[in-house]
């Protein structure tokens, strides 16, 4: 008896584990559109978005990731995981969760964004 319930323990946390070992996708990786041809890269960056990777370690605060992501789908993207949608469940009294307001996309956000300082040569920095 000990043992099959050592059994199923084992088999009730190997579940719990899963996928542990592979990385958290890169932000151009969470969005996708079916409208557009362009690459999502670019719309990231002309969002205001400063990496096409993830805006954790530029200081992008609360507010940046609700408009980036409303400039993202009045773009025609969609993202499956909202972080503006859990920013403003949890942070009800923040702004940005409540004008409404949707940046437009700007090239020159996108040139002038700190992904484009550090990769000067990127194709999506042209």
């Amino acid at each position: 008896m000990k043992f099959i319930a050592a059994i199923v323990a084992c088999f009730a946390t190997s579940s719990c584990v899963w996928n542990v070992d592979r990385p958290n996708p890169f932000e151009y990786e969470r969005w996708s559109t079916s409208t557009s041809t362009e690459p999502v890269e670019i719309a990231l960056l002309e969002c205001g978005y400063p990496d096409i990777f993830g805006g954790a370690s530029y200081g992008f605060s609360d507010s940046d990731v609700v408009y980036a992501e409303r400039c993202m789908r009045r773009s025609g993207y969609q993202k499956k995981n909202s972080y503006a949608y859990y920013i403003c469940t949890h942070q009800s009294n923040l702004k940005a969760c409540h004008d409404g307001y949707a940046p437009h996309r700007e090239m020159k956000r996108r040139l002038n964004s700190p992904y484009c300082e550090k990769y000067t040569k990127s194709k999506f920095c042209r």
